[in-house]
């Protein structure tokens, strides 16, 4: 016999306790909303990957040069 927590008889047993305790009519619903879930998730995960680089990074700090006025005099 198969050992490990997905063997045939581990999954019959859960199956006929989610029977027991949601009912027959309930799960397809429980089943749509869990397969809708997953497809939402993978979605967002897609279209977070398909952003360009520029759109998922805050604006960079532009870095400032000083005035004509406050740049150091060289003497030559």
């Amino acid at each position: 016999m198969p050992e490990g927590l997905l063997s045939p008889v581990h999954l019959l047993i859960l199956f006929a306790i989610l029977i027991l305790l949601f009912g027959a009519k309930r799960l397809p619903e429980l089943g749509k909303g869990i397969g809708s879930g997953i497809r939402e998730f993978r979605g967002s995960i897609a279209s977070i990957n398909e952003e360009p680089a520029s759109a998922q990074l805050p604006a960079a700090v532009e870095t400032a040069t000083p005035p004509a006025d406050d740049a150091p005099k060289t003497t030559e």
